[in-house]
Formats: C-alpha cells, structure tokens, sequence
C-alpha cells in the first residue's frame, strides 16, 4: 500500500470497524504521516487522517523518529493510534472526534533510554501500553491524558 505523496508505508493497523490506517517512517519525524483506507476493498477510499499530503512532526518539534512502531485499537470516534520513537523517550497518542481526522497528543515517558518503544508498541489496559527496544526486556508504561507524562510501571 502506498499513502499521500507516494509514500511507502512502513506501519499497517486495522480498527475494530475494520478501517485500515498507515503510516510511513519519518527518520527526524517531520515528514511524517497517517493514512486510512475506509476498508481492506481494493476500492476503499483514501484519507489523510494526520499529517495532510506532506507529512507534520506529531513529537511538537523533538525530532524524534517516527513511524517503526504502532499500534491501532477501538472504532470511529474512539480509534487511537499510538506511534513509538526509535530515537527519542517521547510516544504519539492519536484521538480523533470526527473518526476521519487525528489530532497529535505527544506524550513524554521517564525514567526511559531513548529509543525504549522503538521495536515494538501494543496497548495494555487503560492509559498503559507495553514496548519493547534493543536490549532490553519488554515494559509497561503507564500515562496521564491529563498531563500527557507517563513512566513505566513497577511491578
């Protein structure tokens, strides 16, 4: 599949209403971008769902690298989609209200090493999410949507 511009996409998530959403990887994060498919039909329509055609910074300016990792879960009006950083400890929660376009919620993790959701990115329950990155074990985290902060979880 190819997004707006001809991007290649490196990330594939399908909601639970069955829209496809993609996403290319931005290696300083400011080209990056979401695009949806109304479904897996080869007629399915195409949306810019964040980023428009040539592609934003969702980290508000860290330069963090976007796009190796994403996760997608709910339908319509509550679809999320959280991005990881290869480069950076900051993680991208996307929300929307309309169902068709995203609005960008970076959210900056402590006690972290940069990188930490670079290889791999899925929600747990609630405000956490699990990643994984080189050298190290998996790891929850856990985030405020009231201060977009998180730290990963004690056990």
């Amino acid at each position: 599949m190819v997004g707006y511009s001809a991007w290649l996409l490196d990330q594939i998530g399908v909601a639970d209403d069955g829209v496809v959403y993609g996403a290319n990887l931005s290696l300083d994060g400011t080209t990056f971008a979401i695009t949806s498919w109304s479904s897996v039909s080869s007629g399915a329509s195409l949306n810019a769902a964040w980023g428009g055609t040539t592609g934003a910074d969702p980290t508000g300016g860290t330069g963090d690298r976007c796009g190796d990792t994403m996760a997608v879960r709910g339908a319509g009006t509550s679809t999320e989609i959280l991005i990881g950083s290869y480069s950076g400890t900051h993680v991208v929660l996307f929300t929307t209200t309309d169902g068709l376009n995203f609005m960008a919620n970076p959210i900056a993790i402590t006690n972290v090493p940069a990188g930490f959701s670079g290889q791999g990115i899925a929600f747990g329950a609630g405000n956490t999410f699990w990643t994984k990155s080189p050298g190290y074990l998996l790891r929850q985290v856990a985030f405020e949507r009231s201060t977009w902060q998180g730290e990963p979880c004690r056990s």
